[in-house]
C-alpha cells in the first residue's frame, strides 16, 4: 500500500505496480458494460409498458384472469 500525496484516497493508498493499467481498464469495461445493461432494460420496460397500454387499450382495459390457480 501506498501513502496519501494529495492524490485521493483510492489512488493513493493503492498501489497497483505494473498492473495499473490492467485493472483500470478492467474497471473501466465493467462500468460500461453495467451502464449499457441498464440503459437496454430501462428501454426494453418502456417498450412492455407502451405495449401493454396498447393492449389494455384494446380490450377496455380487462384482464383476463388466470384459471386453476393462484399466481407465483
Amino acid at each position: 500500500m501506498g501513502h496519501i500525496h494529495g492524490r485521493g484516497v483510492i489512488i493513493g493508498t493503492v498501489d497497483l505496480g505494473g498492473h495499473a493499467g490492467f485493472v483500470w481498464a478492467a474497471y473501466a469495461v465493467a462500468v460500461t458494460v453495467l451502464i449499457g445493461l441498464l440503459c437496454l432494460s430501462l428501454r426494453e420496460r418502456s417498450v412492455r409498458r407502451r405495449q401493454l397500454s396498447e393492449l389494455e387499450a384494446a380490450t377496455g382495459g380487462r384482464r383476463r384472469r388466470r384459471s386453476g390457480g393462484t399466481r407465483s
